[in-house]
């Protein structure tokens, strides 16, 4: 057993072993992702009956399949006497253990049929789609059963990059990996690596960002290790800003809060701690404020803000002036969001931003990554998908919701911004 462990990446000891029903690695190219999967599943088969069913998008003979991969596996953990390998067959006798492998443009409606399934591996996961995943997921019913899902991100809006990592479901755990991470990388590969830095290409191949162009704001500069910031860290203050709408209806907009946490020379500079998206009507829009206020109150506790709350920031047009008046009458910290800010228009200030995203100084709480809530009918994190989809630009902006985004952007500017915002 320690052989088998001492050959597996050490910086992704204990990702399989939590108990979760989904399991989603994702990274740049060579940071052993499907290396470290082939060499856990190798170690499971032949201590306990494992029945796998390996599956890729293609696979027009075996050899496109993890087939080889797990072939190369047993022989690297000296466990040749244990399995049997056949053509399109890998099995542990002494253990009933096997691995059986489809691919899924050419196979899901066999594969429909297929019982018994202990563990789901979808290798090069980026081009999965809704409508095979929702012939895999039931397909997958026995009790404890897995899904493995290792993959290279592609685009944002690509199902499983949106379902998984954006926006997982429960009872999931995730880990971004890259290169860095790679114990086992040959000093040519290094090297290959190195001399690729300069490259426009190299954050998507070597760092598992999603292709340029398409995310304005990096999803993994704003997590650690591919999740939200777990421990509870000390800030100087929390704060609020708030983007309001009064009219109900699908058609129109909603009214977004997100709170953050600021600090200035200790820790990340600027946390993301929760979020809310609801529509209010007018005549109950002020009824909502107060829970603004309650919730900065435990922000403030439960990370031991220094100077407490600063209350929240509200752009003084339609309806947030209503809610700037309301706090004046109740004696609550609120003032309007900059004026220059809110000229400076979405584009504006998204842009003027992005550098303290791209630095990493902003960052999710495992809390605000996580958390998913039903507006208009769709369940999701809402922050998440409006922040990656944003493009400068984008002709069709006005068909788009973007009020949490208009929190965050404006969040950023007033907390690392200079006297500008900027």
């Amino acid at each position: 057993m320690a052989k088998v462990k001492s050959l597996l990446n050490p910086n992704l000891r204990g990702f399989f072993e939590t108990r979760a029903r989904n399991y989603i690695l994702y990274g740049g190219r060579a940071s052993s992702k499907s290396w470290h999967a082939a060499g856990f599943a190798i170690f499971l088969a032949q201590y306990a009956e494992v029945r796998f069913l390996c599956v890729r998008q293609f696979q027009n003979n075996i050899a496109e399949s993890v087939y080889t991969l797990l072939k190369t596996q047993i022989k690297r953990f000296g466990l040749e006497h244990k399995f049997k390998i056949t053509e399109n067959k890998i099995s542990c006798p002494s253990t009933g253990s096997e691995f059986a492998f489809y691919g899924l443009w050419r196979n899901i409606d066999e594969i429909k049929s297929y019982e018994g399934v202990d563990v789901l591996w979808i290798e090069e996961a980026h081009g999965l789609t809704e409508e095979q995943w929702l012939i895999l997921e039931p397909t997958i019913r026995k009790e404890g059963s897995q899904v493995w899902i290792v993959f290279n991100p592609r685009f944002s809006h690509d199902f499983v990059y949106e379902n998984f990592v954006l926006n997982p479901p429960p009872n999931t755990v995730q880990r971004l990996i890259n290169y860095d991470e790679n114990p086992f990388l040959s000093n040519t590969m290094l090297d290959i690596i190195k001399a690729a830095e300069d490259k426009p290409w190299f954050n998507h191949v070597y760092k598992g960002m999603v292709r340029d162009g398409d995310q304005f704001f990096s999803l993994p500069s704003m997590l650690v290790n591919g999740a939200g910031v777990s421990e509870i860290i000390s800030v100087d203050y929390v704060f609020a800003v708030i983007d309001t709408a009064i009219k109900d209806g699908k058609e129109h907009d909603g009214t977004g809060v997100v709170f953050f946490g600021h600090t200035k020379n200790r820790g990340y500079p600027l946390l993301i701690l929760d979020w809310d998206y609801v529509q209010i009507k007018g005549s109950v829009l002020e009824e909502w404020l107060p829970s603004i206020y309650e919730n900065l109150e435990y922000l403030a506790r439960q990370h031991i803000a220094i100077m407490g709350s600063a209350g929240a920031f509200i752009e003084d047009k339609g309806s947030g002036t209503i809610l700037l008046q309301q706090a004046e009458k109740h004696g609550w910290q609120a003032q309007p969001i900059p004026a220059n800010l809110t000229a400076a228009g979405k584009d504006g200030r998204a842009i003027s931003v992005s550098g303290y995203v791209f630095q990493e100084m902003v960052k999710f709480t495992d809390h605000a990554h996580k958390k998913t809530i039903e507006f208009k009918g769709v369940k999701k994190n809402h922050l998440l998908s409006q922040v990656v989809s944003f493009r400068p630009g984008d002709k069709d902006v006005h068909k788009r919701a973007d009020d949490l985004l208009d929190c965050f952007t404006g969040g950023i500017a007033i907390a690392l911004g200079d006297s500008e915002g900027y």
